[in-house]
């Protein structure tokens, strides 16, 4: 029985082997037949991660080429759901990629860059920086297309950072293509030229005449904007060459079409007439509407321009045709546009509320690991004295303590507040450790003119470890006087600064405890994470060891930048 088995298994192994050649071949439909009877038999192969990762990513791939993104979607997240079992990073951020696709196609363009933001996250982890260029060239695709140009841009010099790094030039021709036409989407003619010469001088290096030909198609369109007339005459003419040379016969009508406009603004009847003629034996009624119309407002133009008008009347008539036609499908089109967009964007907000849902309660998970720490601490300084005899200082401790406990409960009910009651929470930690101590270090809260506490809004431990930090390991073991804690805030237009600086023996200085574990660090990190979402960028959140002349260490400063647009 065991042995029939393993035939079985084998089998269906086989099975899959082939319906990964049929897509390899470009038989999709083939394909996805071997795949669906598969599917039918409903064998325990598809508990196996490694058979079931491929199964449903050919699935969802032969899905997407014809178009059905919800069913090619849901098999993606079955295959990534193996991936993530078996564990392999680059099967992983492999399907995030596809998952990026279909989102692309779904019109999901925030789900189509959180995937890629996921991919490149995770190769960046896995040391592939080679595989980075692409992403996020991609990724600047998708940023300029939602007009979200400044984020567009960030993205095309971080594909640029990595071409010079691994000295990946072949890569180079698409991020200047997308540099070109988000330049000439801009109207900034003269840097969208540059772009597109470099987009054709790095697709000529590397053999890649489909690119090369669409770079100076483009690059033309620029100079007949720019009235440069010869020069786009050059540009479409070489294009035409690459497209005759590489039988792209797809792109030759719309590349004619542009040739003719310009022959025939330079009233270059001969070369006019050669391009019409090549025309007509490539345009049918069957050609794209747009392109039938541009064709018949061109001889409805050459025609009047020659006093011939009762050509240009038809061809205004056949121009005035098409035009309704395609009309009528862009209008169409933007119906179907409207309603897909209304239709995301109620996803969008959907997706968005569940986001915020698990924010929060991640929020909460942070508060509720910090907060017995935070309080621990608290408690023990007021053992200490106790123990010593001081019931004073002890009684002083409470008091305080109780007051902290008050409104670090307050700072547990709501995930973000008020600057103001965050300082007064700080202050009462800081007078508590300070009195522990015997007054052994000062302390400070500056403040710039144009921060007011009681306006703004942070999440409220996120400040605390840090300034922990830096009494406990910092400012306690420092045994000379004249110790001090720092901390000052300022604001730029969207940022709150806030940096915490300590005269202590700084992090070297302090002896590692085997048993000890500090989580401080990740735990501001993840707050900072969640608060700034995609938007987190590494410089948020910096720890700089300080030096004194003699280079020994002098403390340890912390910056860490917060939105200021945060609401509770």
């Amino acid at each position: 029985m065991a042995k029939e088995n393993a035939k079985f298994s084998e089998k269906k192994r086989r099975q899959l082997s082939d319906a990964i050649r049929l897509y390899n071949t470009g038989d999709y439909e083939a394909c996805l037949s071997v795949l669906n009877r598969l599917n039918a038999a409903n064998d325990n192969l598809l508990n196996d991660p490694y058979y079931g990762k491929d199964f449903f990513l050919y699935k969802g791939l032969c899905e997407l080429i014809k178009g059905e993104h919800t069913a090619a979607e849901t098999n993606m997240l079955k295959s990534l759901d193996y991936c993530n079992q078996i564990g392999v990073p680059r099967f992983v951020y492999a399907r995030y990629d596809n998952l990026a696709s279909i989102y692309m196609g779904m019109n999901l363009q925030s789900k189509a860059i959180e995937y890629l933001h996921k991919s490149i996250t995770l190769k960046e982890a896995d040391g592939n920086g080679e595989a980075l260029a692409l992403g996020y060239i991609q990724l600047a695709q998708l940023f300029f297309g939602i007009e979200s140009y400044e984020a567009g841009k960030r993205a095309l010099e971080k594909a640029e950072h990595y071409i010079r790094k691994y000295k990946q030039q072949e890569h180079a021709k698409y991020l200047y293509f997308i540099q070109g036409k988000q330049q000439k989407r801009e109207q900034k003619y003269e840097e969208a030229i540059q772009s597109y010469t470099k987009a054709a001088k790095y697709a000529a290096k590397f053999n890649d005449p489909d690119s090369q030909m669409r770079a100076l198609h483009n690059r033309g369109e620029i100079y007949m904007r720019l009235l440069q007339w010869k020069k786009a005459e050059t540009d479409y003419r070489n294009a035409l060459q690459l497209a005759e040379e590489n039988s792209l016969h797809a792109d030759k009508p719309a590349l004619l079409v542009s040739l003719a406009t310009v022959l025939m603004q330079k009233q270059d009847d001969k070369g006019f007439t050669e391009a019409i003629r090549q025309l007509n034996g490539l345009i049918t009624a069957n050609s794209n509407k747009i392109l039938l119309r541009d064709y018949e407002e061109l001889l409805a133009k050459h025609y009047k321009q020659h006093e011939h008008f009762d050509k240009a009347l038809q061809h205004y008539e056949n121009y005035l045709l098409h035009y309704r036609d395609t009309y009528n499908q862009q209008m169409s089109n933007s119906l179907l546009d409207l309603q897909s967009k209304y239709e995301s964007e109620k996803r969008e907000r959907e997706l968005q509320q569940a986001q915020l849902q698990r924010t929060e309660s991640e929020l909460k998970a942070l508060r509720a690991q910090m907060n017995p720490h935070f309080i621990f601490n608290a408690l023990n300084g007021v053992r200490n004295e106790l123990l010593d005899g001081n019931t004073d200082l002890a009684d002083e401790y409470i008091v305080r303590f109780s007051k902290l406990l008050r409104l670090i409960l307050d700072s547990t009910r709501q995930p973000l507040v008020r600057l103001s009651e965050n300082i007064e929470m700080l202050e009462l930690y800081i007078k508590i450790e300070q009195a522990r101590q015997s007054n052994r270090f000062s302390y400070s809260f500056t403040l710039a003119k144009d921060v007011y506490p009681n306006a703004l809004f942070i999440p409220g431990m996120v400040l605390q470890p840090i300034v922990e930090n830096a009494i406990v390991h910092g400012l306690y073991h420092k045994r000379s006087k004249g110790s001090w804690l720092k901390l000052h805030f300022e604001k730029t237009k969207d940022c709150l600064h806030v940096t915490i600086r300590d005269n202590g023996v700084g992090r070297s200085g302090v002896k590692k405890n085997a048993n000890h574990r500090s989580h401080a660090t990740s735990i501001v990190r993840e707050t900072l994470t969640l608060a700034w979402g995609e938007n987190f960028k590494d410089e948020y959140y910096k720890i700089t060891d300080l030096t004194d002349a003699k280079g020994k260490p002098a403390g340890t400063a912390v910056s860490i930048s917060l939105p200021i647009a945060l609401k509770p």
